[in-house]
């Protein structure tokens, strides 16, 4: 009976170590240029461990591989909340190429891989490991000016990371109604077969579609389309975004 007992918890470790997933496992520290980057959400309430943290990131690569070792999760069937207190960038040479959204009330994390059950000590533990990550905000008064600034800094020492700006790949954005007149939902629609269709009809040109909700889409893209688009009524005209750009430094920089 004992020696069936100690079987079924080795079983269940087993299992349990099985189904664990390594969020930071494709990376290879070792080779340089790897930083991680914690960023507070601006709209949820501060909570002590954001409070206490802050903005944050490391490149040393010891502590990289301890994030390695030590974020390893259980997935969760629990649907992710869509507001998040953090979201973790994994960065190559100070562009982002793999982000992670954290919920400290649900105590989760979603990934690409999923989403995973969160342990906050898994974050406190690195507190005085990391180091201190300095917000700037730079307005500009065109597009122009503000990718030639972004263009600028990649090669500054001191940058830690730049938030990829909404203008950085189309100028702005106008929203149709994506019904035709019929009483279906873009759900219902399919944004897949609306991107094909005015692929279709403007081949040329990129853009990229996101549900409003109902049967409105959203439409990011050049303003040459949207001064051209015929294919569905307009719900809300042509806007061009405005050039901020927020970047994060090792200095506090002015």
């Amino acid at each position: 009976m004992k020696r069936a007992l100690n079987i079924l918890i080795l079983l269940a470790f087993c299992m349990s170590a099985f189904s664990q997933t390594s969020l930071l496992n494709d990376f290879n520290f070792e080779n340089g240029g790897y930083s991680l980057v914690g960023i507070r959400s601006a709209k949820l309430k501060k909570t002590f461990l954001m409070d206490t943290l802050k903005d944050f990131y490391t490149n040393d690569i010891k502590i990289l591989n301890e994030f390695k070792k030590e974020w390893v999760f259980n997935k969760t069937n629990d649907g992710f909340k869509y507001d998040f207190h953090y979201t973790i960038y994994i960065c190559k040479n100070g562009i982002s190429i793999e982000q992670f959204n954290i919920n400290l009330s649900s105590n989760e994390i979603t990934s690409a891989k999923g989403t995973f059950f969160f342990d906050s000590n898994k974050l406190i533990s690195f507190k005085r490991k990391v180091k201190k990550a300095y917000r700037r905000t730079d307005e500009f008064k065109t597009l122009k000016q503000a990718r030639e600034y972004k263009s600028s800094i990649t090669t500054d020492k001191n940058l830690v990371f730049i938030t990829p700006p909404i203008w950085n790949e189309y100028d702005g954005s106008f929203s149709f109604d994506g019904s035709n007149g019929d009483s279906l939902t873009i759900r219902e629609i399919s944004l897949t077969k609306l991107t094909a269709e005015i692929k279709k009809v403007y081949p040329y040109e990129n853009f990229e579609l996101e549900d409003l909700g109902n049967v409105y889409v959203g439409t990011k893209c050049q303003k040459a389309l949207a001064m051209k688009f015929k294919l569905y009524p307009i719900w809300d005209q042509w806007g061009e975004y405005h050039p901020i750009l927020t970047t994060y430094w090792m200095n506090d920089i002015k």
